[in-house]
């Protein structure tokens, strides 16, 4: 039987994948409550499933291990101007992972509007924290400024609507962000987005990453499109 590499999920699991070691193990230690921030936290295990859970609390999924699908999208880590009050301090909640009913982890953006993103429980809560309005970001590498919108939630919503959300304001970003510059710098240039580049059709949504009290950053994944990360 194999040995579980220690804290596997800080190598392997998406959050890390998407916004850091350093930031994902913030993270970590605010969902297990541990104070110590400068260490990731060892009681995080690798389940069966794929996913990593909290031994004190199985139940929940704090992550998964990314899979071979295509490359993740990385990002910068949104932080606020108070990091203590809104981070540290703040009551963040696991991330959300939106996985269909054959066990795929993720829904492809172009069939969302076609009623096909077939998620598990689409009629559940959105686990949210009852909040009537969030804020989404998204930290697309390649580009000198954020995409962040005030997103109206306006009670609770089920999965399904959330996926929609996500997909629209990922849309949104994909059609501003066409005609920003992109930062010249050569690794950076195949991020680009837009019609003669990365579209909506090139992309899984995974998941949502809660970095800020209010604040959410998606988990993208390139359908079979391997890139190196930018710096």
């Amino acid at each position: 039987m194999n040995t579980p590499m220690p804290n596997e999920y800080m190598v392997m699991g998406y959050v890390s994948t998407v916004i850091g070691s350093a930031h994902a193990a913030i993270l970590f230690n605010n969902l297990v409550r541990s104070r110590d921030f400068t260490r990731a936290p060892s009681n995080i295990l690798p389940y069966q499933d794929g996913s990593y859970r909290w031994t004190s609390r199985p139940d929940i999924v704090l992550d998964y291990r990314v899979d071979e699908k295509g490359t993740v999208v990385p990002q910068k880590a949104w932080k606020p101007a108070d990091v203590q009050r809104h981070v540290l301090d703040a009551t963040l909640l696991p991330p959300v992972f939106f996985v269909r009913t054959d066990y795929f982890k993720g829904v492809d953006m172009s069939r969302v509007w076609s009623g096909h993103a077939d998620i598990i429980n689409p009629d559940a809560p959105a686990p949210l924290g009852g909040r009537t309005r969030v804020d989404f970001v998204l930290k697309w590498p390649g580009y000198e400024q954020e995409f962040k919108k005030k997103i109206d939630i306006k009670g609770p919503i089920p999965m399904s609507k959330l996926v929609e959300r996500v997909t629209n304001f990922v849309e949104r970003f994909i059609n501003e962000a066409t005609y920003w510059p992109v930062l010249r710098v050569l690794d950076h240039y195949h991020w680009r987005v837009g019609p003669t580049a990365i579209t909506k059709d090139h992309l899984y949504i995974i998941g949502l990453i809660h970095v800020s009290g209010g604040v959410w950053q998606p988990i993208l994944q390139f359908k079979g499109l391997n890139f190196q990360p930018a710096p």
